[in-house]
């Protein structure tokens, strides 16, 4: 059976990604629920067997997580909680669904009605110093994120504000922005997580990159830092080649409906997380 998710499932959520070695915390996977407007599921007959969260921003989906426990794969489950999904989103009048496969799981998707974009690399780095703790990056204030909102949405394509919001009352000591002429012309967010950080959302041109990245890898010296970058991106590479390499092996952005990420990929140095899109 299928039916909403619950915050009474969230040890069965955590202890299921644990297993997968995915290393959510609690407040990982609230931010994703505080954000779904009820379309998260679990599959529940004697016991809960999988799961499934999604998020909207205005008129765009995020398949966030997609599990079901050993023992119960192949077996349908999962493709019956992406159908149902999908189905309330459809009706939503979502124009976009997207979704950060692997390799593995992109068929289901594809079946689904979904198209193949862009690689995406998952990147972990443990952050070596010393690392100067000056730059042109200024912090972001409350007032900002409306403009920071709009910058945003010329390049993924759709207004993500309640985002900005959610990330920027979590941690808004680890939110910076280029200013120039006047104008926001670039922005970073951060977070903490168990590991050590996430970077991510975080959008700009080249020459603005190492500012707003070195103002937050400060924050976290000595520790593990996560990033999602598109593969085809130039730039990126010699910001974070210095730093001890942890992880690093690639999705693919899948997208069902309107396209996504429509604007300049270049300027695309961390996506928001596999989770948050």
């Amino acid at each position: 059976m299928i039916r909403t998710m619950r915050s009474s499932d969230m040890d069965f959520v955590l202890n299921a990604t644990n297993e997968m070695q995915w290393a959510y915390s609690r407040i990982e996977i609230e931010r994703v629920t505080s954000l779904s407007n009820g379309v998260s599921y679990v599959w529940e007959d004697e016991e809960l067997r999988g799961f499934i969260t999604s998020l909207i921003y205005s008129s765009t989906a995020i398949i966030g997580h997609l599990l079901v426990t050993a023992g119960y794969r192949g077996i349908g489950i999962g493709k019956s909680l992406l159908e149902h999904a999908l189905s309330v989103l459809d009706s939503s009048g979502v124009e976009s669904v997207i979704v950060f496969s692997t390799e593995n799981g992109s068929g289901l998707y594809e079946r689904m009605g979904f198209s193949k974009g862009p690689k995406v690399v998952s990147y972990g780095m443990n952050v070596t110093g010393p690392l100067s703790r000056r730059s042109g990056a200024e912090s972001v204030l409350p007032e900002d994120l409306d403009e920071i909102a709009a910058f945003d949405e010329r390049i993924f394509g759709d207004s993500r504000i309640n985002l900005m919001e959610r990330l920027y009352a979590e941690h808004p000591d680890l939110c910076r922005k280029i200013v120039n002429d006047g104008t926001i012309d670039g922005y970073i967010f951060a977070r903490r997580t168990p590991l050590g950080g996430d970077i991510g959302p975080w959008i700009c041109g080249a020459p603005d990159a190492y500012h707003l990245l070195s103002s937050v890898l400060s924050s976290f010296e000595c520790s593990r830092v996560d990033i999602g970058y598109f593969e085809d991106n130039p730039w990126i590479k010699p910001l974070i080649d210095s730093h001890t390499l942890v992880k690093n092996f690639n999705v693919r952005l899948m997208t069902r409906g309107l396209p996504r990420y429509t604007g300049d990929l270049a300027k695309v140095f961390g996506i928001a997380g596999f989770e948050l899109g």
